[in-house]
């Protein structure tokens, strides 16, 4: 088989007739929603900064996984699209160097990313148990930013700690800085009114994240203390989308903010289990309506 072959959702693996090869790094590209079945700019973006990367380094000892799955009203996922991309754009002979592809095809979000990449890791057989391998993502900087910073104030509801522990069961050592100048931060493409509100939307997922926590009681620290960080997040960035409503006049965003901004206030440290559910139910769902809304790179008409 050669890397440039497709064979499913499984590997691409130039090396497959040296079962013994040792790899010594994974470089993980997390997916972005795919728009007609087609890469939006966020998507383009990351995988050329992977081509960049592969050109610039030795990759014939390097696994790399593609994250992504099939989202709403897509037929391909967001993984084969990055691929297929990356194949096009890259050499042959820069493919033929490759250590081994990884694609896993079934996430629909962020955490189903890394919850289903280290199965896929698990399952290719690539790694023997005692591995010990550096990883490094690759993503936007806004993306990487807010994975990082939930995982350095978050630890108990950190993504990467959840991937690291996961294959360690299995006897694998996945070695995750939680610095971001260790991965590879692509520029977010959008640098207009529009993509700066959405960042600061997207800034507002580190409250949920705390919040969820709080409801599954993974907090031991006192919660006055662990809610700082993302409550002081939270104002920030509403006080951006207020901004933003006021500029252009937009009712759909102040109605979001007076929601967002209700569930915020009222989930206190002291709060009941019965506010903090509704609190989490109002915020999620509107979060993710005004994510979608404000996106450059998605279909809803404004």
């Amino acid at each position: 088989m050669t890397a440039t072959e497709f064979d499913g959702n499984a590997v691409q693996n130039n090396r497959r007739e040296n079962p013994q090869t040792k790899y010594e790094a994974l470089l993980i590209v997390l997916g972005k929603r795919l728009n007609n079945d087609q890469l939006t700019a966020e998507g383009v973006s990351r995988v050329d900064a992977l081509i960049k990367y592969v050109l610039e380094n030795d990759c014939s000892k390097t696994i790399i996984a593609f994250c992504g799955g099939i989202t709403a009203d897509q037929t391909m996922s967001e993984s084969q699209a990055m691929y297929q991309y990356f194949c096009q754009q890259l050499p042959a002979l820069e493919l033929s160097l490759l250590g081994a592809v990884l694609l896993e095809e079934q996430s629909t979000s962020t955490v189903e990313n890394i919850q289903h990449l280290s199965q896929v890791v698990i399952s290719s057989g690539l790694l023997v148990p005692g591995s010990s391998i550096p990883v490094r993502f690759i993503s936007n900087d806004y993306h990487l930013e807010r994975l990082i910073d939930i995982q350095n104030y978050l630890d108990e509801q950190g993504l990467l700690k959840r991937l690291v522990t996961k294959c360690r069961i299995h006897g694998l050592m996945m070695k995750i800085v939680y610095d971001i100048s260790d991965h590879v931060a692509v520029p977010y493409p959008h640098q207009t009114p529009q993509g700066y509100a959405f960042l600061a939307a997207d800034e507002l997922t580190t409250y949920r994240v705390y919040l969820e926590g709080v409801r599954n009681h993974v907090f031991e620290r006192p919660l006055s203390e662990v809610r700082e960080m993302p409550l002081n997040t939270a104002m920030k960035a509403l006080c951006h989308l207020k901004e933003y409503g006021r500029r252009n006049n937009d009712q759909l965003v102040f109605r979001s903010i007076k929601i967002l901004d209700s569930a915020i206030k009222s989930t206190c440290p002291e709060c009941s289990t019965q506010v903090l559910r509704d609190s989490l139910a109002q915020l999620d769902k509107t979060l993710t309506l005004l994510n979608r809304y404000l996106d450059p790179e998605n279909n809803v008409k404004r």
